[in-house]
């Protein structure tokens, strides 16, 4: 049920033109708008309670063990062989089979799901879906994205200051990324956005 709820709300966002981007126009701000919140009012009590712990920065916290890690990066892999197409993690995983397997690695993203193990695989599957799209399916596929990887449009847009990194955490110690898209005359660069959630901090 949760699955097909996901994928409503992605159709939807792909009617509304901002499945990848942000909104550019007001009508589009608003109709984005307009879903979060019929989004939010379909959850239960309890949900709505996490969402807005989460945006708050007191987000529940998964008490890491080294069993819970050990079982969940079992199970993630048991996850990602259940994912038929993924042609990206694939061709990566026979790259540089060190890099996609290891455990640092992959416990971003399940970090990133609150260790849950099925979407953490998917995360990780549309992660070199992304990072194919955007850099090719070179070495930089199965690696770290450098600055060397960039244009001289990308690195133009990054020395704009557009994307920043706070120096400071949220109360939950999470790093808080800022997007001031005032700064860029032109439409901004996704390559240059996305790229850098690519990597870790």
């Amino acid at each position: 049920m949760e699955e097909e709820t996901a994928e409503v709300s992605v159709r939807r966002l792909e009617q509304v033109g901002c499945q990848q981007r942000l909104p550019e126009t007001d009508e589009e701000a608003a109709k984005v708008e307009e879903l979060m919140a019929e989004e939010l009012s379909n959850l239960s009590m309890s949900e709505q309670d996490v969402v807005s712990f989460e945006v708050h920065g007191i987000a529940f916290e998964v008490e890491e063990t080294p069993e819970l890690i050990a079982q969940s990066l079992i199970e993630m892999e048991e996850a990602l062989q259940e994912i038929k197409k993924k042609p990206a993690y694939e061709k990566a995983l026979k790259m540089n089979p060190s890099y996609v397997t290891g455990q640092s690695f992959r416990l971003q993203f399940l970090r990133c799901e609150s260790f849950n193990c099925k979407n953490a695989a998917r995360r990780l599957v549309l992660h070199f879906q992304q990072k194919k799209q955007l850099f090719g399916s070179g070495d930089v596929l199965a690696r770290d994205v450098r600055l060397s990887d960039m244009d001289a449009g990308d690195l133009e847009d990054m020395k704009k200051g557009a994307i920043q990194l706070l120096p400071t955490c949220d109360v939950s110690g999470r790093a808080v990324w800022c997007f001031f898209l005032r700064k860029w005359a032109e439409k901004p660069k996704a390559k240059t956005a996305v790229s850098l959630s690519l990597n870790p901090l």
